[in-house]
């Protein structure tokens, strides 16, 4: 799925929500002075720019099913044998499999499509999970290319259904596992081009991972 397309669906709607209300108030205000009609528009267009700044993004893997484009990433892309499998269920996305650290591996994942996501006008991340055997990473990517430094942030799910509220200035920047830096700027968040969701714990042995949603406000 495009966000950046849906993003902007929804900031044309809001666009002609706003264009209607002002013609109504332009209609009640006739028999007042053009001027003083005029002078309201301001205001109107302000109400606008903070509603379509703000119009959260939201991934619904359960309801809409937004994960049918999603797919695993293992570290066999530099010689692991992890293992991952994800389900798509009636109300969530499921992602399950092993960690295995032979032949340098060590992490197994799921990611979107690569597609721009303008994430700058956002400031946190809403996740609900539940999940056992690891903790675990929301990832950001800039880059196409897995060895590129990429912005993380860990949480850990519990065996009950849990909303995590993450603000993105708490992401790290990392390059393969290893934190180079910190607090993405808001050009990085806009050149944002894959979201993930990674095994964080260096250990071997099983793990689940269970997700309804993501969204950013």
């Amino acid at each position: 799925m495009d966000y950046r397309r849906e993003e902007i669906v929804n900031k044309c709607a809001i666009f002609l929500t706003t264009a209607t209300a002002y013609c109504c108030l332009r209609s009640v205000t006739s028999k007042l002075n053009f001027m003083k009609t005029f002078a309201l528009f301001p205001i109107v267009l302000s109400l606008f720019v903070i509603s379509s700044t703000t119009e959260p993004m939201r991934i619904d893997f359960g309801n809409k099913q937004d994960g049918q484009d999603w797919r695993p990433l293992l570290d066999g892309v530099m010689g692991g044998l992890s293992q991952g499998r994800m389900t798509l269920n009636n109300n969530s996305l499921s992602f399950s499999g092993s960690v295995s650290l032979a032949n340098n591996g060590g992490f197994s994942s799921m990611r979107s499509p690569f597609s721009a996501v303008d994430l700058s006008a956002y400031e946190t991340l809403v996740i609900r999970a539940r999940g056992e055997g690891q903790s675990f990473a929301i990832v950001l990517e800039n880059d196409r290319r897995w060895y590129n430094p990429y912005f993380k942030k860990a949480f850990q799910p519990t065996e009950e259904w849990q909303t995590f509220e993450i603000p993105l200035a708490e992401f790290d920047l990392y390059q393969i596992g290893r934190k180079i830096g910190s607090v993405p700027t808001e050009e990085a968040l806009a050149a944002t081009i894959r979201l993930g969701i990674v095994t964080n714990d260096k250990k071997e042995g099983p793990f689940s991972l269970e997700v309804d949603f993501m969204e950013f406000r």
